[in-house]
């Protein structure tokens, strides 16, 4: 199966095996344990029936991710599905964690296993039954813009390409060729998708490499489209829109397991999108509270969680392209532009470059 991943708990211990030695005879019997409560042996060959012994036990390493599937294998259905992974032994090494980070898309070879479903009843036997999926082996698909591989053919078209002398003008023309002008917003934005230099000084400072861009403008402008053309041609884009992005869904959130009732982080769209990109429409929208949030994701590149005794820093180095109408829905002509934005300065001052989109009737 494929999919990207939403979550994961951390690495927890499992009992598989339990030996019991017998007081009578000194017999050791071994069984397999599966349920939720150890399993005790019921009779040993002497005839002794219960209070055995605990001796030894044999531990595995266990860890479960929750898969969706890709947006595009789910057709743009509402919900699409997810399917809980289980990690078993070596898969759980700490060298794994970064193919297991929110956000990855992966591939993971395995066999679907039933699971009962808990729930707090005093009936012994359930018939609703959960599935889940158990993997032998996974590989990440491109999760950036490095592991995008090319082959002998594409190396050849981009020499070819690079050798022509206009190739800056032909770049600019071919970010969404069906939208007329903005070459100014369209260099930009071209320039964004391949992004400058992270900077790491020598006091440990970083200064992020990720260009950030805001176009605010009238209605019917065309940059809705603008952000649905770079969402597609960039690796890991991601697209929220307003009133259906809350500051939760955009960094990170804190959900109790079902399975192991520990609580686990699930990605946002900033960290889900790290070295990809984020489009974010109608940015005027969002409650403040909700905007606030992306503070952090925007200038430090990291979302910090600390909820329900979890502690944690995302990375989140992604580049936000944003789009936003005036406070008036159309510009003024008569006003300065800046008094139009109806954005706090300390968001706006995050952006590296601010368009106004003007709809000028002719």
């Amino acid at each position: 199966i494929e999919g990207i991943i939403k979550r994961t708990t951390k690495v927890q211990s499992r009992i598989k095996q339990v030996k019991f030695e017998c007081p009578s005879c000194g017999y050791v019997l071994t069984i397999s344990q599966s349920s939720r409560k150890i399993k005790q042996p019921r009779i040993c060959m002497c005839g002794r029936k219960g209070k055995f012994l605990e001796i030894e036990t044999v531990n595995t390493d266990i860890q479960k991710i929750e898969l969706e599937e890709m947006p595009e294998q789910s057709g743009g259905l509402l919900n699409s599905q997810r399917i809980h992974v289980y990690f078993e032994g070596l898969l759980t090494d700490p060298s794994m964690s970064a193919v297991l980070q929110p956000g990855n898309k992966v591939r993971i070879i395995g066999c679907v296993i039933k699971t009962p479903k808990f729930y707090s009843t005093k009936d012994e036997t359930q018939t609703i039954i959960d599935f889940m999926f158990k993997a032998n082996n996974i590989e990440v698909l491109e999760s950036s813009y490095k592991m995008i591989s090319l082959t002998k053919e594409d190396e050849q078209k981009v020499k070819e390409l690079a050798s022509q002398p206009n190739i800056h003008e032909q770049l600019i023309k071919s970010v969404a060729p069906s939208i007329y002008g903005y070459d100014e917003i369209k260099e930009a934005l071209l320039l964004q998708l391949v992004g400058g230099v992270r900077k790491v000084r020598n006091d440990g400072t970083v200064s992020r490499g990720d260009i950030h861009i805001l176009l605010v403008g009238d209605p019917g402008a065309g940059k809705s489209q603008l952000l649905r053309r770079i969402q597609k041609v960039a690796p890991k884009g991601t697209y929220v829109s307003g009133k259906g992005a809350s500051g939760v869904g955009l960094t990170a959130s804190v959900v109790k397991d079902e399975i192991t009732g520990s609580y686990a982080l699930e990605a946002g769209a900033l960290v889900i999108a790290n070295n990809g990109i984020v489009c974010i429409d109608e940015l005027d929208k969002m409650s403040s509270e909700d905007r606030s949030a992306m503070h952090e994701a925007l200038e430090q590149q990291t979302v910090t969680i600390s909820k329900a005794n979890i502690h944690a820093t995302l990375n989140a180095q992604t580049s936000v392209l944003a789009a936003a109408n005036p406070k008036l829905s159309r510009f003024d002509s008569y006003d300065p532009i800046y008094k139009q934005i109806n954005m706090p300065p300390t968001l706006l001052s995050r952006f590296d470059a601010i368009f106004p989109v003007k709809d000028i009737p002719d």
